[in-house]
């Protein structure tokens, strides 16, 4: 007599492989709850860990796009040119550029405004919000994209931490001092960049 087939089909569960060094970074903010400035900057190491795999995930597609444009001719040298261009404006641009470039390769912009419009933040991204000199959140701003505004505000606010002192360069970016009242309102801005974090560790599964 045949054994009755199970309704039930076998679960699959998700697996997420992380290297030694992403998986201390993230252990150890998650631990620095008692050091907001120092959480977020670990979060922000496993970024740029992630910056040059997704920068060149781009250069491919576009290079890739333009070998396959009907316009393109290899004898010609202004197409060549073109190919060198995209590689080295990809490449040679500044690390402001090079996040955003991340963070739209990485990230699900679906996502990010759920995050942003959906948590309870109480103002801490608006103009009115407790930190300084970075950039306000508006997922509604048809000008700027909710990815590019994230970008300027995560690097600004870096800036802000990593820097010992007041740079003319950095602008209004003033040094954002531990244990000092800015530092204490971070909470949001480090959940922010946890969430870009697990993002961006989440894209890196699919390559």
């Amino acid at each position: 007599m045949r054994a009755a087939r199970s309704a039930v089909g076998s679960a699959r569960f998700p697996i997420t492989s992380i290297s030694p060094e992403i998986a201390t970074l993230f252990g150890f903010a998650t631990q620095a709850t008692g050091n907001p400035t120092l959480a977020f900057l670990s979060y922000y190491q496993i970024l740029e860990y992630f910056l040059f795999s997704m920068i060149r995930r781009a250069i491919i597609r576009d290079v890739r796009s333009e070998l396959f444009d009907r316009k393109f001719d290899e004898k010609r040298d202004a197409s060549v040119l073109k190919l060198i261009d995209i590689v080295e404006e990809s490449l040679l641009g500044l690390e402001a550029k090079h996040l955003r470039t991340l963070l739209k390769e990485g990230v699900r912009e679906e996502l990010l405004k759920d995050f942003l419009e959906n948590g309870s933040w109480n103002g801490h991204f608006s103009n009115k919000g407790p930190i300084r000199g970075v950039r306000a959140l508006n997922a509604k701003d048809k000008t700027t994209g909710i990815i590019d505004q994230v970008a300027e505000r995560v690097y600004k606010l870096r800036n802000r931490i990593v820097h010992a002192k007041d740079e003319p360069k950095y602008g209004d970016s003033k040094v954002l001092m531990p244990e000092s009242r800015e530092a204490d309102s971070l909470g949001p801005d480090v959940q922010l960049i946890r969430f870009l974090a697990m993002e961006v560790i989440h894209e890196s599964q699919g390559r």
